[in-house]
């Protein structure tokens, strides 16, 4: 397990700059840990806000405070695109933020053959599978319907179109059809 590991004070938080972490789509590969001075062991909850590389939002429960050291293990949800992820660790006191500390880390590119890359890849396809049987299904049961409807005919080229689309994210992430 990769760790990167941040000293926090009340003046601000080291290393500066980007850290390099784990690979896209990686699960609970990287640690990241905030040893904190004494004087930030006021608070009495301690969590990390997580903005994605995708842009996407989330907000831990509150972590727990271990030896002067706050841990969190980043999930596949925020490893999945790789790029800069910022990260902010957030001490409140009686539910007021009390201080805010901001880093970013950087999700390298999924490398082939990391579990994490593979579990990532796994999940894709399943989605894909069940997109792809989904949409056969409709399109036989269309199939039955009024052929010469506009309704018939537009609701069959939504399907082909999304059929065409699974089968372009299949290749791009997976390779092949099935």
């Amino acid at each position: 397990m990769k760790e990167l590991t941040y000293y926090v004070t009340r003046d601000g938080i080291m290393p500066q700059g980007v850290l390099e972490a784990g690979f896209a789509g990686e699960n609970c590969a990287t640690r990241i840990i905030f040893n904190l001075s004494d004087e930030l062991l006021d608070a009495d909850k301690y969590y990390l806000y997580i903005t994605n590389a995708a842009g996407e939002f989330f907000a831990t429960d509150s972590l727990e405070c271990v030896n002067n050291s706050v841990f969190y293990e980043l999930p596949n949800y925020v490893t999945a695109i790789n790029g800069i992820c910022k990260l902010q660790l957030v001490l409140k006191q009686d539910e007021t933020v009390a201080f805010m500390f901001p880093c970013e880390i950087k999700i390298l590119p999924s490398a082939e053959k990391t579990s994490g890359a593979i579990n990532y890849v796994s999940e894709i396809s399943d989605a894909l599978t069940i997109c792809k049987s989904s949409a056969a299904t409709a399109k036989k049961l269309l199939d039955t319907a009024n052929e010469n409807s506009a309704e018939f005919l537009k609701l069959l080229g939504d399907i082909e179109t999304a059929v065409d689309e699974i089968l372009e994210i299949q290749n791009s992430f997976i390779g092949g059809e099935d």
